[in-house]
């Protein structure tokens, strides 16, 4: 019975372990960094981000919200600056400051302009 009892243990323990490794190991396939360049977007920037989170929660896919605000004269930037306090992942800077610097990550880089129509198709909701 003891013998039994250790090797139900000693399996459940390589089982911890090994989604351990495999949380610790994970694709960088799974990884994404969005970046969305928005203007005028207040009625759609909170469902875009939430959206994008959802996804994220869905599939397991590690993500990272970056906006970069674009002469926004609405409350796209209020919207944003809010949500990003809520510490999900979630960043805002200006375009003009911002737009080089996310360039050059593109291997798990997804650069979406909501101005354009054919650039919402690479958001995955």
């Amino acid at each position: 019975m003891l013998a039994e009892l250790l090797c139900v243990a000693a399996v459940y323990a390589c089982a911890v372990l090994y989604a351990h490794w495999v949380a610790r190991h994970r694709n960088e396939a799974a990884q994404r960094h969005y970046v969305l360049v928005a203007n005028n977007h207040q009625s759609q920037i909170e469902w875009y981000m939430r959206a994008l989170q959802m996804y994220s929660r869905r599939t397991g896919t590690d993500i990272q919200i970056t906006v970069l605000l674009q002469d926004s004269s609405d409350e796209t930037g209020p919207i944003v600056r809010k949500l990003a306090r809520s510490g999900a992942g979630i960043e805002w800077e200006d375009a003009v400051n911002g737009r080089e610097r996310w360039r050059a990550d593109v291997s798990r880089l997804v650069w979406v302009e909501l101005s354009k129509t054919e650039d919402l198709e690479r958001l995955p909701i």
